[in-house]
């Protein structure tokens, strides 16, 4: 986490694929967003119906921090098998403080925003 935190404090807001330039750091977002998914099911999974639990995903809303969101996304999105130009763009957009990132895996569209 500190060696993202570094990379942040350095790079700031921009594109997932600038952190990535170093391979320590795009291991260590790998990482991260490895271990955030598996602390999200560990709190979702019990909370769902007996008929969701065959993970065939609706909506799933994650809330994070700039790369850290988008590692998470890019993670999610390759676990799932979206298509190569769609991880793409995730690894390409810039998140700043307040934008959301909303993935529809079935019509393959994205869509930045910004919270109000």
């Amino acid at each position: 986490m500190a060696v993202c935190e570094a990379a942040f404090d350095r790079l700031g807001y921009v594109p997932l694929r600038r952190y990535w330039e170093a391979a320590e750091v795009k291991d260590a977002l790998r990482t991260y967003a490895v271990h955030a998914w598996h602390e999200i099911l560990q709190i979702l999974f019990p909370r769902l119906p007996d008929n969701q639990r065959d993970f065939d995903p609706v909506q799933v809303p994650i809330f994070g921090h700039a790369i850290f969101t988008q590692a998470l996304a890019v993670y999610l999105a390759d676990t799932c098998h979206y298509p190569a130009a769609q991880q793409a763009a995730f690894v390409d957009c810039t998140l700043g403080e307040l934008d959301v990132l909303v993935c529809a895996r079935r019509s393959g569209k994205h869509t930045k925003a910004t919270a109000p």
